[in-house]
């Protein structure tokens, strides 16, 4: 039914409660104030009972349709107040359907596209793990190739080389060791070998203790042609040798009929003596 039916139907039926009101009102006047009539006899005393009791029950019969109308009037109109409650709960309740679903959506584009990027994430990491295993294989043949290097340097290059050398990763498996990155791997290899070049591109004086042929030990003066030989003489100029570095270290050979021309050439280098032409016994491997 449309609000104009229900309209209209709600005016009949206020139209017939007046009407059934206002002959439930005259029934009542007629019985009250109706004459009596003087004459007994004029009218059967059954002819009154029966249309008294015909005018009472048309009366209760038009007070209980009354009674229904208001009642169903009012159920109407209660009806209409609920209707409109329910319609604008319904409405609310559309509206957060709406807003969720837009959310949702949201919230599926989202994970789409945080699923996109750990698909790339993980592939980005499986590319740096095969980079990061070419490179810790590269840093360790680096580190294993220097460490054969080192026996062949000389003394006082390896304790210049020791804090970084000593960082290498261990050859044996299981050896506790300071874990480092492939960075910090391939900087120790590069700071060995930068100062192991320096050493090789220059002549290099010392002061080292070193045990002679006949086992005393003496302060000797080295000096050392970059990596490829080295001489040493004792104070006394007594004793003399010459080094050559092999796989197993450092070779020192007594050469002491060299001492006064090693002496000479350390006393040049140090600006002791004027520079001249010195022979010294090198040996070519």
């Amino acid at each position: 039914m449309s609000i104009q039916d229900t309209h209209t139907a709600s005016r009949i039926g206020a139209s017939a409660l007046l009407a059934a009101s206002l002959c439930i009102g005259a029934l009542r006047a007629q019985d009250q104030g109706a004459p009596k009539p003087a004459d007994a006899q004029q009218a059967p005393a059954v002819s009154q009972q029966g249309e008294s009791q015909s005018a009472e029950t048309t009366r209760a019969t038009l007070e209980r349709w009354v009674e229904a109308r208001k009642q169903s009037s009012k159920a109407r109109s209660d009806w209409r107040v609920e209707k409109e409650s329910l319609q604008e709960r319904v409405d609310i309740v559309r509206r957060q359907i709406a807003t969720l679903k837009e959310r949702i959506a949201e919230t599926e584009k989202s994970i789409g596209a945080a699923d996109q990027q750990k698909t790339q994430l993980q592939a980005d990491g499986a590319k740096i793990k095969v980079t990061t295993d070419r490179l810790e294989a590269g840093v360790a043949a680096l580190e294993e190739q220097v460490r054969a290097l080192l026996p062949r340097l000389p003394d006082p290059i390896q304790q210049k080389v020791a804090p970084l050398s000593q960082q290498f990763r261990a050859p044996v498996e299981g050896v506790a060791q300071k874990k480092l990155s492939v960075g910090a791997r391939f900087g120790n290899v590069l700071g060995v070998l930068n100062l192991v070049q320096k050493w090789n591109n220059e002549v290099s004086v010392t002061s080292e203790v070193r045990t002679l042929p006949d086992g005393t030990t003496a302060e000797v003066a080295c000096i050392y042609f970059g990596l490829g030989q080295g001489f040493y003489v004792s104070a006394k100029g007594d004793a003399a040798g010459v080094g050559l570095g092999t796989p197993e270290g450092w070779k020192w050979t007594p050469r002491n009929d060299a001492a006064k021309a090693i002496q000479a050439a350390i006393d040049v280098y140090q600006s002791k003596a004027m520079a001249s032409f010195v022979g010294l016994p090198f040996e070519i491997q």
